[in-house]
């Protein structure tokens, strides 16, 4: 069985590239799950994830917490907040499809519109997920 947390990534970055708005926003499917050098701006990148058990008495289960990235290089932060709030809606309250586990609850937790960093705008959008393994 594929570990939660692996299952988790795969399927958030796959809803991530089929939400229309995100993509429009982003001009292609420039979302990431590493850093990758000399991508063209904007994109969005799952900068972490970490897991931790979140077994109950009766019931396995795991706690993931997933940090995104946005970096823009539009004159304001207009863009890279517009592509959090599309990633915050593509994702809050969804059930991406596992195959060796299931989303149980995945909320957006956070967005940060950071000062300017050089050239740059950054938003970082935070979530947390609880999956449990598939019946």
């Amino acid at each position: 069985m594929t570990a939660p947390a692996s299952e988790l990534q795969t399927a958030v970055v796959a809803r991530l590239t089929a939400d229309a708005r995100l993509l429009k926003l982003l001009g292609s499917a420039r979302i990431y799950d590493r850093a990758v050098r000399d991508a063209a701006y904007p994109y969005v990148v799952l900068a972490a994830l970490r897991t931790t058990d979140w077994t109950t008495g009766t019931e396995p289960g795991a706690e993931h917490r997933l940090t995104f990235h946005v970096w823009s290089r539009a004159a304001g932060r207009h863009q890279a907040a517009d592509i959090a709030d599309a990633l915050r809606a593509a994702l809050a309250d969804a059930r991406p499809a596992m195959t060796g586990h299931r989303v149980i609850s995945l909320q957006h937790e956070a967005t940060e519109l950071p000062p300017r960093n050089g050239e740059l705008w950054q938003a970082v959008v935070r979530f947390r997920a609880v999956t449990e393994p598939a019946a």
